[in-house]
């Protein structure tokens, strides 16, 4: 089963409460929500325009210019920003308190192998507590994305915001979404001049009233979904077309500094085994076009469905912000460098998307010009940095998913975007 087809746990526009009386074009926006009050800054130099909103610091427009000096936005989100709270699609939003699938919901502090077993043990017999997160994903197999009301679909704070830089922050209560410890979560977005967009996110697990300080895991990450052609119709001759009929992922070129992927099973939960990318249709360490081997990725984003949604291992596994791969568009002549400090990468290439009927931007050929224009499949990517997946349920790899107890351990999230134009 694919996360497109699920969309992450998304309430299909069809499936909304009828009291809503909802339809992609009829859902009036509540202006007078702070949470949905839109944040536009832009770089130094204006290479780059954007926009936020404090509702899963989601960011919710992403403008640059393209080889022929159009301005494209390059990010898939609404027009209509009540349609957030709504539509749960993770879109341009914070992931959290735990990214990704966790298998059974359950894991437990120390780390041990989740089983269906309800007895844990680890190798020095410590004692372990077991936690539950409401499962939402799966058919009531997996918690995703840390349950039902994740980091990305809570109303944030506006901490600061400049000129060219915005923060916000949320509180995470003890035992919400069934996770230990209160912890304090800050993003900041950074646009940079050079074409350099930033994204820092600083966790802290905040102590009891006795001074002690709970052990809770975090892996965070970021859920953007770009197209580098912003959905435009480079087939028009108008170079600034959008059109009605978005196009696919499949000429973007990927390139990823990773030789491993996760192995999942068929409900894409990590099975605790890596797999060697070499000679397999996930090696990408060359750029590679996203659509010359995705015809070999049978069940790879779940079983019954072809295409991408694994999670790659960085060759390096170091700490440090470094260089760890690339998207490029041919068409757009848009290119994005992704440095990062995590060790790994969620990819997922939009298999399924279209079946939720998400109505598009009018910066990419939707809105009242084309009011029946909707994201389709395999139109977008996400590119997720973040730990290993469900390492949390993985004692034997060499993760340490655990935060906060008696060292006050913190957590810290980087990735730097940089993009620019390649001349055909």
């Amino acid at each position: 089963m694919s996360r497109g087809l699920q969309f992450t746990a998304v309430v299909f526009l069809s499936l909304l409460p009828s009291v809503l009386s909802f339809s992609p074009n009829g859902l009036h926006q509540d202006d007078t929500d702070p949470s949905l009050t839109k944040y536009t800054l832009s770089s130094p130099d204006n290479k780059i325009k954007a926009s936020w909103m404090p509702f899963g610091a989601a960011l919710l427009e992403f403008f640059v210019e393209d080889k022929n000096g159009v301005k494209r936005d390059l990010v898939m989100g609404f027009d209509n920003r009540t349609l957030y709270t709504v539509v749960r699609g993770q879109l341009g939003s914070v992931l959290g308190r735990y990214a990704g699938r966790i298998r059974n919901g359950t894991f437990s502090v120390p780390p041990t192998l989740n089983t269906t077993n309800s007895t844990r043990t680890t190798p020095d017999d410590r004692p372990v507590t077991v936690y539950n997160v409401p499962l939402n994903d799966a058919s009531g197999r997996a918690a995703l994305h840390g349950g039902p009301i994740g980091y990305d679909f809570r109303a944030w704070n506006l901490s600061a915001v400049s000129n060219h830089s915005i923060t916000f922050f949320l509180s995470d209560p003890d035992g919400f979404m069934g996770f230990p410890g209160a912890v304090q979560t800050n993003v900041t977005y950074s646009l940079l001049s050079g074409g350099k967009y930033s994204i820092d996110l600083h966790s802290e697990v905040l102590p009891y009233a006795n001074g002690t300080r709970p052990e809770t895991p975090i892996m965070l990450s970021t859920h953007n979904y770009w197209n580098l052609e912003g959905w435009g119709d480079y087939n028009a001759s108008d170079p600034a077309a959008t059109g009605s009929v978005a196009g696919t992922n499949g000429s973007h070129i990927l390139q990823l500094d990773a030789d491993r992927i996760v192995q999942s099973d068929g409900i894409e939960v990590a099975t605790g085994q890596l797999i060697d990318v070499n000679g397999t249709p996930y090696d990408f360490r060359k750029p590679t076009r996203i659509g010359e081997h995705v015809d070999e990725a049978v069940n790879g984003c779940g079983t019954g469905c072809t295409g991408y949604d694994n999670c790659w291992l960085f060759e390096n596994q170091g700490s440090e912000l470094t260089h760890k791969g690339s998207l490029y568009s041919p068409k757009s002549g848009i290119r994005m460098d992704i440095a990062t400090n995590q060790q790994a990468n969620q990819l997922y290439a939009c298999e399924g998307i279209g079946a939720a009927g998400l109505p598009r931007k009018a910066s990419q050929g939707g809105g009242a010009a084309h009011p029946d224009a909707t994201y389709g499949d395999q139109s977008c990517v996400a590119l997720e940095q973040e730990s290993w997946a469900d390492g949390i349920n993985q004692p034997e790899w060499p993760v340490n998913q655990i935060y906060g107890g008696k060292e006050n351990r913190k957590y810290y999230w980087q990735s730097v975007y940089s993009f620019s134009v390649v001349s055909s």
